[in-house]
């Protein structure tokens, strides 16, 4: 893709193929009432560098397998990026400027993002066996990194959250996580008994 379109996209049917950016490629949404970008098709998917712009989610990921790096949203009305499918790989380049950064509904997905300056949550785990891995999560005025009930064995792996602060906890874990290792909340790895000590049990981390 090679320039900037005013567009809503939805990527169906059953193809399998790459999707990258040539030149300064952004789509932004002529409806917000719909996602700028929709995939649910049952091909898979590479997609590489696209930027979306406002719509009421930046990118959809409603079906398996595909594969998003090094994408951006901005401005998106009710979130960002949002996985309701499973087993998909999401890496960003920024997430930012919506009421939730990223929203994970879906399992067995594999998120890593920067995600910052969202009016919420920046990232939002409502899915089961999902692998956190080296998010940035950072000035956020909800919290960093929540983990609901329904995010059982989330596995958090080398996520910075904090500095700058989100407003709120750093994590917010309403279940026990998998502490995969190399965390770090406000510069600090955790858990460490002067930080975070009962990380990653349910509970805040500040």
């Amino acid at each position: 893709m090679f320039i900037k379109t005013n567009e809503n996209v939805w990527l169906g049917g059953e193809k399998s193929l790459t999707i990258a950016q040539c030149a300064s490629a952004q789509i932004t949404a002529v409806s917000n009432t719909k996602p700028v970008v929709d995939v649910n098709t049952t091909g898979q998917l590479t997609i590489i560098g696209l930027d979306t712009v406002k719509g009421s989610i930046g990118w959809l990921v409603e079906s398996n397998g595909h594969n998003l790096k090094a994408v951006r949203a901005t401005d998106a009305l009710q979130v960002g990026i949002k996985v309701t499918g499973d087993n998909n790989s999401v890496s960003c380049n920024s997430v930012s400027g919506s009421p939730i950064g990223i929203r994970i509904k879906g399992a067995f997905n594999n998120i890593s993002c920067v995600v910052r300056n969202n009016n919420g949550d920046g990232i939002l785990v409502e899915g089961a066996s999902n692998t956190l891995d080296g998010n940035r999560v950072s000035g956020n005025k909800g919290n960093g990194i929540h983990v609901t009930s329904d995010g059982t064995n989330t596995c958090l792996k080398g996520n910075r959250s904090g500095s700058p602060e989100n407003v709120l906890a750093e994590y917010l874990l309403d279940i026990d996580a998998i502490d995969c290792g190399g965390n770090q909340a406000d510069g600090t790895s955790i858990p460490k008994p002067t930080k975070c000590p009962t990380f990653p049990a349910a509970g805040f981390c500040e």
